[in-house]
């Protein structure tokens, strides 16, 4: 499992992604955190900044797994956005 935490709360609201981050460790879950994590894109897109929003994308994709590895988020914009709008304007399906 990936755990992404998104940018809001990685940076401001931290004490989220270490609740997040405890529950996994008492749960006993493998997981991992994506290395050098960017913004998913989902602030330029609610935003407007459509084509900001798809670079941000582009470059945010390459740092996933490619293979059907779970993505946790406890973030309901990068949710939104990863489940989404990368399926959406990616054409990951």
């Amino acid at each position: 499992m990936i755990y992404f935490r998104g940018c809001f709360v990685r940076e401001k609201l931290n004490n989220i992604s270490n609740a997040t981050e405890t529950i996994l460790k008492k749960a006993d879950l493998d997981y991992a955190l994506v290395k050098n994590e960017q913004c998913c894109g989902s602030f330029l897109m609610r935003t407007g900044y459509k084509d900001d929003a798809l670079e941000v994308m582009e470059k945010t994709i390459k740092q996933l797994p490619d293979n059907d590895e779970e993505i946790l988020v406890s973030c309901a914009g990068c949710y939104n956005t990863l489940k989404n709008d990368y399926n959406k304007y990616l054409e990951l399906n």
